[in-house]
């Protein structure tokens, strides 16, 4: 019974896990949608509705907004409320502080145009971040491998040619 009881709570781990990578890479291509239907002037309830029926596209992190809006539309939450309770329930910690500033940039009445500009850069920045890290991570094990299974035989090869010449 007790391996049955750790077992279930580790399968929702790995399954709560999954969903935060998933989330976090494709929360950038979300705000990116959402900064430009806000550009265009429609109303966040209906930007969020726009983005939870596209989750073919956006991935999980539409799913999670799918959450807002159905609290929106079953339960009769406000925007600023269902995302403040998105914000707390969701495995991303990414999406969960998204969605908090985004409650509270709506809440204060500030521009939310361009607080979704500079969430979108510096996802963007990040990304790139990312991607370079990773292209010298493959640089180094190039280099290793080059070094380790061309360069140290032929060296070791000449070496014993010299020693046998010797």
């Amino acid at each position: 019974g007790l391996s049955t009881y750790y077992a279930r709570w580790w399968y929702v781990r790995i399954k709560s896990n999954q969903r935060r990578i998933l989330i976090d890479e494709s929360v950038a291509r979300t705000i990116a949608f959402i900064y430009a239907l806000s550009r265009s002037g429609m109303i966040y309830p209906q930007i969020m509705r726009t983005v939870g029926r596209n989750r073919k596209a956006f991935g999980q992190s539409a799913e999670e907004i799918g959450v807002v809006v159905k609290d929106m539309d079953l339960f009769g939450a406000d925007l600023v409320t269902a995302l403040e309770r998105i914000a707390r329930r969701t495995p991303s910690e990414q999406f969960g502080d998204f969605a908090d500033n985004f409650a509270s940039a709506l809440q204060s009445g500030q521009n939310v145009t361009n607080y979704l500009r500079e969430q979108y850069d510096q996802y963007q920045e990040e990304r790139i971040a990312n991607q370079e890290r990773l292209l010298e991570l493959f640089a180094a094990l190039g280099e290793g491998y080059v070094a380790g299974l061309v360069a140290g035989p032929l060296f070791m090869i000449t070496i014993l040619l010299i020693f046998g010449i010797l």
